[in-house]
């Protein structure tokens, strides 16, 4: 497939997710985030694409991509692409002790619009490989806020980890 789109679209199978926007630097350009599975994970990688051609842009990902361990464990550290994984397990820390996520993510993103598409991101996560700890003791209370620290989302890591300070949820 060969296009230039300034529409956004997804090209998914079990192996690869390719999504595909009109870049913020170009117009001229599509902006690919790309994942393929791997033996023991991802290849990541994000570039701009005047010409789209799926089979080039997949080994483009498995020769530059970046490796990033699957399933992902709380507190990994950050290589751009964990995102995704420490929503799922911050959703799910929330689903788990009755909290709503968007409440704390307006409460600690107040000028900002941060409401994902939870579906989509367990979905992708869970596609990726998370593991989702058994319980939520204190270790992954303090895993998930190591997490949310590697993702920038410092002011929710603050929330939780005040939320969590006495060691469970």
């Amino acid at each position: 497939m060969k296009i230039h789109s300034n529409i956004p679209f997804r090209n998914h199978s079990t192996t690869f997710d390719l999504r595909f926007h009109p870049s913020p630097f170009d117009s001229l350009q599509t902006e690919l985030i790309g994942v393929v599975k791997v033996e023991g994970g991802i290849k990541y990688l994000v570039s701009q694409y005047r010409i789209i051609n799926s089979d080039h842009v997949l080994k483009e990902i498995h020769e530059r991509g970046f490796f990033s361990a699957r399933p992902y464990q709380l507190g990994q550290a950050c290589d751009g692409s964990i995102t995704v994984c420490v929503l799922a397990l911050f959703y799910r820390f929330c689903q788990e002790g009755g909290k709503l996520p968007n409440q704390f993510l307006r409460a600690a993103f107040p000028t900002q619009d941060i409401r994902p598409h939870w579906p989509d991101v367990l979905a992708t996560a869970e596609w990726q490989g998370v593991a989702y700890p058994a319980k939520w003791d204190a270790g992954a209370c303090a895993g998930l806020v190591k997490s949310l620290h590697e993702i920038n989302y410092h002011a929710l890591a603050g929330i939780i980890s005040a939320l969590t300070e006495g060691g469970t949820l």
